[in-house]
């Protein structure tokens, strides 16, 4: 099972680092969630949260976004079609 512990990282922030132990090659497979709070009791709701999710197997980690994927999403918002046509020019190269 795995095992999370609360790090603070800085006045403003906490770090969940979940331990899910060792894969079958020997390493050890670690994730992190940052809770951007002062209070302790957030993340350790947080925590309880995860733990809970991990007890009745319905956690699923974070979706890992691309750099390529998230720059073709990018090229598509607001953002980007707000920008001078140059510009525009200039990134899509």
């Amino acid at each position: 099972m795995a095992t999370i512990r609360i790090v603070q990282r800085s006045k403003k922030s906490f770090t969940l680092i979940i331990d899910h132990g060792i894969d079958g090659s020997g390493k050890r497979k670690k994730e992190t969630r940052t809770i951007k709070t002062t209070d302790i009791s957030v993340a350790e709701r947080e925590r309880d949260i995860l733990i809970g999710q991990l007890a009745d197997r319905s956690y699923r980690p974070l979706a890992k976004t691309t750099v390529e994927e998230y720059i073709t999403h990018w090229l598509t918002t607001p953002a980007f079609t707000n920008l001078a046509s140059k510009t525009q020019n200039a990134v899509q190269l």
